[in-house]
């Protein structure tokens, strides 16, 4: 199970392949408690030091949690462990100088209004995407699982789609060991806010979609 210092851990004993309505509760719980963080630290109930540890610590479980759900949508029904844990905290890693970033703007008061308030619906949207990207480890997780020569085509989400995704998929298909990009990890014009999703040929299994924060 994962462990977070602000919620009780919860367990995924016996989960066989999660569904996209489980993916989007498990997302929406992690941006539950990285946008209380925010309201925290506006109230001095935390310090900066602690948001920055808190929100650290969310990213990497949140990370983790995907990490571990993508691979068991691909078929990979193996308990949460250590690998989890690992490909968690390496996205997080990725992510490290964007946190530092953040815990800079809300010291130097970015985040207060003339009044002196918190905006506090800035903060949380701006939390939000820290989640979003959390769909790209998933389906990087999905694809993992799938043996090198997997056939995958990008099927374009419902939206106006961006000219590098569009790219993708005109190229599809994709085999497992040839896919350097994932939908929501940011290197595409639509950046974190993709609708776009691998699809699995073999099975018509697809990666998890966008979820709606």
């Amino acid at each position: 199970m994962i462990q977070t210092k602000d919620d009780s851990s919860r367990p995924y004993s016996g989960l066989e392949r999660p569904t996209n309505e489980l993916y989007a509760r498990v997302m929406r719980r992690r941006a539950r408690l990285m946008a209380a963080l925010g309201g925290q630290f506006s109230r001095d109930e935390i310090t900066i030091a602690g948001w920055y540890d808190g929100f650290s610590t969310n990213v990497r479980n949140g990370h983790t949690e995907s990490y571990f759900l993508g691979r068991r949508l691909g078929g990979d029904l193996s308990e949460l462990g250590a690998f989890d844990a690992m490909a968690g905290r390496r996205a997080a890693d990725l992510q490290s100088d964007f946190i530092l970033k953040f815990r800079d703007d809300l010291e130097t008061g970015r985040y207060i209004d003339e009044e002196g308030n918190f905006k506090l619906t800035n903060i949380e949207l701006r939390s939000n995407q820290y989640v979003m990207r959390m769909r790209a480890t998933s389906s990087e997780a999905f694809v993992d699982t799938s043996e090198d020569d997997e056939q995958f085509e990008l099927v374009l989400g419902p939206v106006e789609n961006c000219p590098d995704c569009i790219s993708f998929a005109n190229d599809s298909p994709w085999s497992a060991s040839e896919i350097y990009y994932h939908p929501g990890d940011g290197s595409t014009q639509c950046k974190v806010n993709c609708h776009c999703e691998w699809l699995r040929i073999r099975d018509g299994v697809s990666g998890f979609s966008r979820v709606s924060i």
